[in-house]
């Protein structure tokens, strides 16, 4: 279960149970291969936003790397922009 609240303006979050984590690195150099596709999570409100389904119902089709969805995007739960998301790793 994840919970977020903001403290002095700062989102704070607090997960219980879970196996979230954040990765240890978020770009690869060119030298390396490609990465397998990641998932982000809003840290306002926990949508996922998982690049091997994308969010076609907003014109962004499945297999769409984090870097190509536009910068205007929002997230559909709440609103926020894309600097309010994290890549995850879900076990």
């Amino acid at each position: 279960m994840l919970q977020c609240f903001r403290i002095a303006g700062r989102v704070a979050r607090m997960c219980h149970s879970t196996a979230i984590r954040r990765s240890p690195t978020m770009s690869q150099s060119s030298t390396e291969t490609p990465a397998a596709l990641r998932k982000w999570m809003c840290v306002v409100c926990g949508y996922i936003y998982d690049e091997a389904i994308g969010v076609p119902d907003e014109g962004i089709a499945a297999g769409t790397r984090w870097e190509d969805v536009p910068e205007t995007w929002t997230c559909p739960d709440c609103g926020t922009t894309k600097d309010d998301f994290e890549m995850i790793e879900i076990d």
